[in-house]
């Protein structure tokens, strides 16, 4: 390549940084302009343009194809704005009691969200003992990887549009690994929500079973859930006879039983029905996250292998269930 090309490139990338820059400036100045009136508190507003700093940060990194190091011991927490697709509340991952921890070195405590009950005490009396309901666990986060493939024109928008791409596959790629690990366990990192879990005994997975699953949990708290696979769930309603119609009416159109909430997800293991408070499930993540740049000949996309920290177990094993077919 000629001098001249050479110099010729060289511009153009700094021309282009250089745009990318003033981007990201009217977009926080906008930000900042919007949240001007909005009903918002000064650390409302520092999130925001923080925000826009740690995506265009990423972006920077990656177009120069260096390494990326992110934690939490700055301003930006690297938990919030990536392993929370617990944005949105609905989702099922918000349901657990997640938990971070500054880096991968960091032991993590993690309380059951489900709060215990103060007891009658006499005068003078002494304490009952707990009985285990306000339990914590500690976890020590381990490295999870995944390779990343972005595309060129992805890596080389402005940094709102890189802002949500890079959101969005990172956060649904922390989503899916950590529920899978919750359900299905994963060696010396997550011990599976029903290990030790209390077996309740059915003839069958018919409506039947689902409904004493139902009533052990209304007899324990008034925050569990029944979690069961969409397959298994079919399985069960096709089980169900002229004698199980009132119970099927709940399950299948309210997706309740006794009051219940039964949720579907595709990350319950087929064959099992669970149920318990899914904040007795406590997840550690470290305020960590790695990005390295990985290099693939003959191809315009680039790759990067991404890492993060994490680790989890149930809190009080016992206050899970799972229905057992003798």
């Amino acid at each position: 390549m000629s001098k001249k090309l050479k110099e010729l490139n060289a511009k153009i990338e700094r021309t282009r940084d250089r745009l990318i820059q003033i981007r990201t400036s009217k977009r926080i100045a906008q930000q900042m302009k919007a949240l001007g009136g909005a009903p918002m508190g000064r650390s409302s507003r520092t999130k925001s343009v923080e925000r826009s700093k740690f995506y265009s940060e990423i972006q920077k990194s990656l177009k120069e194809k260096r390494a990326v190091t992110l934690s939490g011991t700055g301003k930006v927490n690297v938990l919030n704005e990536l392993a929370y697709a617990l944005e949105d509340k609905t989702d099922l991952l918000s349901r657990f009691s997640i938990q971070s921890g500054a880096s991968s070195n960091t032991v993590i405590p993690v309380w059951n969200t489900s709060a215990g009950e103060f007891s009658a005490v006499d005068e003078n009396g002494d304490f009952t003992e707990s009985d285990g309901s306000m339990a914590s666990i500690t976890v020590q986060p381990r490295a999870f990887a995944k390779s990343l493939k972005v595309s060129d024109e992805t890596l080389k928008l402005s940094s709102v549009d890189f802002e949500g791409a890079i959101q969005g596959i990172l956060s649904e790629s922390v989503r899916r690994t950590l529920l899978k690990a919750i359900f299905e366990g994963v060696d010396g990192r997550f011990d599976a929500i029903d290990k030790g879990a209390t077996a309740i005994t059915v003839e069958k997975l018919d409506p039947v079973a689902i409904q004493k699953l139902a009533l052990t949990l209304l007899s324990k708290t008034d925050k569990g859930v029944i979690l069961v696979n969409p397959m298994t769930y079919a399985t069960i309603t096709d089980a169900g006879t002229k004698k199980d119609e009132i119970l099927l009416k709940q399950i299948v159109e309210d997706k309740t039983c006794e009051g219940v909430e039964i949720i579907l997800s595709p990350f319950v293991p087929e064959g099992k029905v669970l149920g318990g408070d899914l904040g007795n499930y406590g997840i550690g993540v470290a305020n960590e996250l790695e990005i390295t740049p990985k290099q693939k000949v003959g191809s315009l996309a680039h790759n990067f292998d991404a890492s993060i920290y994490a680790a989890g177990k149930p809190i009080v094993e016992k206050d899970f269930f799972v229905l057992s077919v003798a």
